[in-house]
């Protein structure tokens, strides 16, 4: 312990002595020093200096001494009165060799500056405020020679101006050590530098800022006018460079000159794109990216207004990914070799070349080319083949009306168009871009935003020609419905990518089963009824349907073939034929769902030779029970008009239904029919239960929820009767019925009810046969029925008119007078009676 004390003792006596003496050499030689520097400053420095103390040093630059200047200011190095500060520096040293205060022969060795700022301009006239040194060939004194080593600069700012091209450089030095044989003319010498570039700039482009660099290269200086860095390496940020050549030209009368070449192995990719000009950058805007790149790079140019620089690149990409911003599924496995070739003021000559892309985009591969042109516009060129998961498509492009999209696809794509997403461009733009391509589905499925219907198991071939798609022999499931389509989705692209743009569908469908039920449906835990019937909007429609079998409740209908249109939520149905309940229907009409909350029918069919049973059933009796399709048989022709309206979930509203009608009906039977039944309180024939007719005719009209029937003529298996009346959607009927009473006064006819014979308003048909008419009233469940003294009295005022009209007829014909009307206009009253028979 005593032995380090005294060591340490020792130690501290002889640093104390150096500095002591360090201080006494300094004092003694300090006046000489200076005088003899000075003077020779004096006589070679071309511009005035100004400085605030100026004293020797033995040990802050020890083992050198040195002379050390205080807030050194040296002004431009021109003429003129107004001149700007060339040089200011906290600390300034002129470093000589400690043993020359001996000799009193003084070599500078080294110079060193600390904190200041430096201003080299070249002004516009070309002239310029740094050519501060001369060679003075008067001087004879030898005592104070300059043999420079070593410039070692520390947290100085350096500004450069070039007015006459417009180019400048601005940055900061931490630390900057040049080594060799420094001189004014020429030298050769080792650069290494650590400093931080403000801006780098060439007229109004940026070519580089905000940048962290690291330099350590040789320099070969030549006059003052040629500066080049070779076999150097080159630190920007993250991005080591190697194999540096850098050579630049600044003539007098002359832009400057750039030309540099090198290369970089392992760049990672987000700290390259940030070096690259911002243009370049802005291509890859919304988009995360990473990788390592390989480059060779070849930079010249002139700089300065009106100049180009030019940059050449060679480069491939590895390990490199690719995604949208905020996406989980990217480009993986990116590898990517090209070129690059940029200008400032290149416009559309700019561009980045994609001779070969490969990549796995979640396990499935990927291969493609094409070029990037034109970075102020990005304009892309690309040709991408491939397999694809379509699970990954929505998230790599947005589509706003995709819900879910699932399935692959062999696709062969090519590109012509802005970079841009779709959704940075208007609808009318994107119609510009050239997207050709084609894909062969395998299982897709697709459902769109607010539609239950999903297209599922699709198989086939698409072949897109923006913003078209053909589809060419497609097998898919509607909802549990298969369909095969052949035609053209107009502007499909459109639709897809855009909320407000029109779908046009042209095409042939077919289908070996259409179940509406499921096609129909709607969601049961929402709704009352387990149907909904909502049509797209901006999806318009033109195809020809053939379809095996449609099923609708018990609806079923075969061979059904025709045309569909749809148009602004309008569905139209063009001359649609199929085979139903054992005949044929023809109809056209329209569905109209503008209003969404309900649909608007207007049908026109042509019905030949259905079953009337099956009509009934089919058609779940119409709502009513009255008269159901175990009462019915035979064949029915008809041609109806009919405007309906529905809910949204198919329910009509009867106060909005109106038909007209021409019915025929062959070979009837009305079997256990009851109101027919309940005549038998005046009429008791047992062929009442069960009554054939073979033929039936009748005009009929639907309005205000009531069926009208005019007069038709029955001929049936237990007799004939004329028949007119109405029945309104709740059951309340006004029936009249016209029987021969020849019919009723047969023996079969007087065995059942002799009172028919006896009671009753009757009235002869003029042909010897007197009819008996009769009312039925009230409800289809309690019909009250009652003899009809109305029906007669309105038969009678018919006949009258028509025997009035005879008789003027016969009276002008045959004498030629009674020119005004003399018949009376109502038949005289007759007294009351409880029956009465017209005789003619």
């Amino acid at each position: 312990m005593k032995v380090l004390k005294r060591i340490t003792a020792i130690t501290g006596i002889v640093v104390l002595l150096l500095i002591l003496v360090a201080w006494i050499l300094a004092v003694v030689y300090e006046d000489d020093v200076k005088k003899l520097v000075l003077n020779e400053l004096n006589q070679h420095l071309t511009t005035e200096i100004e400085v605030k103390d100026i004293d020797l040093t033995l040990l802050e630059k020890f083992p050198y001494a040195s002379l050390r200047f205080t807030d050194i200011l040296a002004k431009d190095a021109t003429s003129g009165q107004k001149k700007d500060s060339l040089l200011y520096a906290h600390k300034l040293f002129l470093q000589f060799n400690l043993f020359d205060l001996f000799s009193e022969h003084y070599t500078l060795k080294k110079v060193s500056a600390e904190t200041g700022v430096v201003k080299l301009r070249v002004r516009s006239d070309g002239t310029v405020n740094y050519h501060f040194w001369k060679d003075d060939t008067t001087s004879s004194d030898n005592a104070f020679t300059i043999d420079l080593k070593q410039v070692n600069l520390s947290g100085l700012r350096f500004e450069y101006t070039h007015a006459p091209s417009a180019f400048g450089m601005m940055f900061h030095v931490d630390e900057s050590t040049v080594s060799g044989q420094v001189s004014n003319n020429g030298y050769t010498a080792h650069l290494k530098c650590d400093l931080f570039l403000n801006d780098m700039y060439s007229d109004t482009t940026h070519i580089l800022r905000d940048r962290d660099i690291s330099i350590n290269t040789g320099l070969d200086v030549r006059n003052q006018e040629v500066y080049t860095f070779k076999r150097g390496k080159l630190k920007v940020d993250e991005l080591e460079w190697q194999d540096i050549q850098v050579t630049y030209t600044d003539k007098e009368g002359h832009t400057p000159k750039l030309e540099a070449t090198g290369k970089g192995t392992d760049l990672p990719w987000n700290a390259l794109l940030k070096s690259l000009p911002v243009q370049v950058q802005n291509v890859f805007n919304g988009y995360e990216t990473d990788g390592l790149v390989d480059v060779h790079f070849n930079l010249a140019g002139r700089l300065g207004k009106g100049q180009n620089l030019r940059l050449d690149a060679e480069y491939m990409m590895k390990e490199g990914t690719l995604a949208l911003t905020g996406s989980p599924v990217r480009l993986s496995n990116l590898q990517v070799e090209g070129t690059l070739a940029y200008m400032a003021e290149g416009g559309p000559a700019n561009n980045v070349f994609f001779k070969s892309v490969r990549a796995s985009l979640e396990g499935d591969a990927l291969t493609g080319r094409g070029v990037i042109e034109n970075f102020e516009q990005p304009h892309l060129q690309c040709t991408v083949e491939g397999a694809l998961d379509l699970s990954h498509l929505p998230v790599l492009i947005r589509m706003d009306t995709v819900e879910s999209l699932h399935g692959h696809a062999g696709i062969h794509l090519n590109y012509n168009g802005p970079i841009n997403s779709p959704h940075n461009m208007s609808p009318d733009e994107w119609k510009q871009v050239v997207l050709l391509g084609t894909a062969s589905l395998q299982n897709v499925a697709l459902s769109l935003k607010g539609s239950k219907h999903t297209l599922s198991d699709v198989n086939g071939k698409l072949i897109l020609r923006n913003p078209d798609l053909s589809v060419d022999s497609l097998h898919a499931m509607l909802n549990n419905t298969r369909i095969d389509m052949n035609g053209v989705l107009r502007n499909f692209m459109g639709y897809v990518l855009y909320p407000d743009q029109d779908l046009n569908i042209e095409g042939r469908v077919t289908s070996p089963l259409a179940d509406l039920n499921d096609l129909l449906k709607s969601d049961v835990s929402k709704a009352a009824t387990p149907y909904l019937f909502a049509l797209p909007d901006h999806v318009n429609m033109n195809v020809d349907m053939n379809i095996g079998e449609v099923v609708f409740r018990r609806f079923k209908a075969a061979n059904v073939n025709g045309k569909l249109r749809m148009e602004n939520r309008v569905l139209y149905a063009d001359l649609l034929s199929m085979q139903t309940m054992g005949g044929t229907i023809e109809l056209s009409g329209s569905a109209d769902n503008r209003s969404r909350d309900h649909v608007d029918a207007d049908v026109q069919s042509s019905i030949r030779n259905i079953q009337v049973k099956y009509l009934f059933y089919q058609a779940e009796n119409f709502g009513q029970d009255l008269l159901r399709d175990e009462h019915l048989q035979g064949k029915m022709s008809a041609r109806v008009s009919m405007q309906s309206t529905w809910s949204d979930h198919l329910d009509l509203d009867p106060a909005k239904l109106r038909a007209h009608g021409s019915v025929k009906v062959e070979n009837g039977e009305l079997i256990d029919f009851k109101p027919m039944l309940s005549l038998s309180r005046f009429i008791k024939v047992s062929e009442l239960e069960h009554i054939r007719f073979s033929t039936l005719e009748n005009e009929v009209d639907i309005h205000d929820q009531t069926v009208f029937i005019p007069l038709m003529d029955i001929k049936s298996s237990a007799l004939n009767v004329s028949a007119s009346g109405s029945h309104t959607f709740d059951n309340k009927i006004d029936y009249h019925f016209r029987v021969r009473l020849s019919d009723l006064l047969s023996r079969k006819a007087r065995k059942a009810k002799k009172e028919n014979d006896e009671y009753g308003v009757v009235e002869d048909d003029g042909l010897g046969r007197t009819s008996l008419y009769i009312s039925m009233t009230g409800t289809a469940d309690n019909p009250e029925i009652k003899y009809d003294q109305q029906g007669v009295r309105e038969k009678i005022r018919e006949d009258l008119k028509k025997e009035k009209q005879n008789l003027k007829s016969i009276l002008h014909d045959e004498f030629r007078f009674l020119h005004k009307d003399t018949i009376p206009k109502t038949p005289p009253k007759k007294e009351k009676k409880e029956f009465e028979i017209e005789w003619e």
